[in-house]
Formats: structure tokens, C-alpha cells, sequence
């Protein structure tokens, strides 16, 4: 498919199956906006002087550690949310390919192992923000269909990387474009849904009203990763080229062939180059072609 059949596809997919996965979303929804709010709420603040130059060692130091544990509750913060949302997301998948292939009776995923997948992944992938960005970019783009290969596929954690990477490979622009497109549009609703919802307060309930309202909002729109998701794996699974496909065995493999009837077969004589069984009339050796000598 093209990038613009994978947005159609993708969207198309979800206007059929978001009222049949939005349970998912919803539940998960509301943990990620109560864990995310709690961490906020406990976030301690720092703010940054404009003289810097002018502290003094021990100022310096205070500084570096209340930004450095600001850092880190918002990166824990940015951590748990998108672990419960890629959980959430592969749930999405699993639920929505068990539609689509009428799989009522079809096993669910191993959520222990889930879990784990989904939560070394999120790890890695903002471990990678640390290189200027572009490495989360890189290994979020990598790691895309990890959630597909895990529930479709059933891999392991580390096998479920390789296969995505897999499927990823010779196609990173046009992953990269549908993921990055994807949450763009989920990041501006979202945006915009928080900021109304904290107009009504002020001060830190305003904040607080958004970051619920953003969170909340967030998980009521990745069911549109997981069919993105969905609609990238059968994209590129569809494209094994034909000689990979074993060709069935045929009732002619085993053949032998033989003289022709109705001449009488000299056993002195044989073909030159195949060493096949001749008789004197032919001019062709009747098993390789190559002509005879009489």
C-alpha cells in the first residue's frame, strides 16, 4: 500500500471496530489518567533563576538536583502513561484481528508476557530520547509492530523486537510517516480537549483538570494506533515475494524417462553425453536430445 492507502485503510478500520474495542480503552484510559495525575501531583517543581552564573557551588548543586528530580518524574510520568497506552494498543490489535478473521473461539495473548514486551519497548524507545531525539524517533520506528508481532505472532519480548524490526525493514520511511502521523493528530486533540477542559479552574486544578483530561483523551484515541498498526503488519506481510512459496510436489518428480516403444533396444549402444540407453533407428537421444552418432 501507499502512506495514503495505509491513513485510509487505517481510519477505515476504526470507524468499523471503535465501539467494539473502546471497553479497552476506556478502562486503561482511566488508570493511565490516575497514575499520571498522581505523579504530577507528587512532581516537585523547579524553577531556574536567571543568574546562574552567579550561584554559588552549593547553590548549584540544590539546582542540578531539583531539575534532575523534576526530570525524572516526568520522565517516569511520560513512561507509565505510554506503557498502559501500548498495552491498550495491543489489546486493540488482538481484539480487532480476532474481528476481521471471525475468530470468535481464538485464545487471547499471554499478558504477562505482554506486559513485559510492551514495557522493555516503551523503556528502550525513551532511553533513545537521550540522543538528541533521534534515536527515540529511530527505535520507536523499529519497534512499531512490536505489539502486533507479540498477540498475532505470539513472540517473545526479544523476538518480537527482531520480528518487528523485520517487518520494518526496507519500509522505514513509511513506517516512520504513519507513526509519526498518527500521533500527531492524537497529540492535537488531545491537546486541545486538555486545555478546554482546565479553562474553567485556576492554578494547579486547571493543570491538573488538563493533564486528566489529556490522558483520558489520549487513550480514547489509540484505538486508532492499533488499527494503523493492524492495517502496516497485513501490509507488509502481503508482500512475500512468490518464490518463497514451496512448490507442491508433483506425481511427475519421481518419473523416469524411458526408450521409445515399438524399437528394439540395442544395450551396446548408449547416448555420449547422458550415458542413456539407445537404440539404433534414433538420430536424438530420447533423454537429453543430443544427437547420436549411428
Amino acid at each position: 500500500m501507499s502512506l495514503g492507502e495505509l491513513f485510509q485503510k487505517s481510519f477505515g478500520l476504526l470507524r468499523q471496530n471503535y465501539l467494539k474495542v473502546l471497553p479497552i480503552f476506556v478502562l486503561l484510559g482511566i488508570i493511565s489518567a490516575i497514575l499520571s495525575s498522581a505523579i504530577s501531583y507528587i512532581t516537585p517543581t523547579a524553577s531556574v533563576p536567571a543568574n546562574v552564573s552567579s550561584l554559588s557551588n552549593g547553590q548549584l548543586s540544590s539546582l542540578f538536583n531539583s531539575v534532575s528530580q523534576y526530570l525524572g518524574y516526568t520522565l517516569a510520568n511520560y513512561l507509565v502513561s505510554w506503557c498502559i497506552l501500548y498495552f491498550a494498543a495491543a489489546l486493540g490489535v488482538w481484539r480487532m484481528n480476532q474481528i476481521l478473521t471471525h475468530a470468535g473461539d481464538q485464545r487471547g495473548p499471554n499478558y504477562t508476557s505482554l506486559v513485559v514486551t510492551v514495557g522493555l519497548s516503551a523503556v528502550i524507545i525513551e532511553a533513545g530520547a537521550f540522543l538528541f531525539i533521534i534515536g527515540a524517533l529511530i527505535l520507536g520506528t523499529m519497534l512499531y509492530l512490536v505489539p502486533v508481532a507479540a498477540t498475532l505472532e505470539g513472540k517473545s519480548t526479544f523476538d518480537a523486537m527482531r520480528r518487528s524490526r523485520q517487518l520494518a525493514s526496507g519500509k522505514w520511511f513509511k513506517t516512520f510517516c504513519l507513526l509519526a502521523g498518527i500521533q500527531i493528530i492524537i497529540a492535537i486533540f488531545s491537546n486541545l480537549v486538555g486545555g478546554f477542559a482546565g479553562l474553567p479552574f485556576t492554578g494547579e486544578t486547571s493543570t491538573m483538570a488538563a493533564i486528566v483530561a489529556s490522558n483520558f483523551i489520549t487513550a480514547l484515541s489509540f484505538p486508532l494506533v492499533s488499527a494503523s498498526m493492524l492495517v502496516l503488519y497485513y501490509s507488509n506481510i502481503g508482500r512475500k515475494p512468490k518464490e518463497s512459496i514451496p512448490r507442491p510436489p508433483s506425481l511427475y518428480d519421481n518419473m523416469r524417462s524411458q526408450p521409445i516403444p515399438g524399437f528394439p533396444v540395442v544395450h551396446n549402444d548408449f547416448c555420449p553425453k547422458c550415458n542413456e540407453v539407445v537404440t539404433q533407428e534414433e538420430r536424438y537421444c530420447h533423454n537429453c536430445g543430443s544427437p547420436l552418432q549411428n
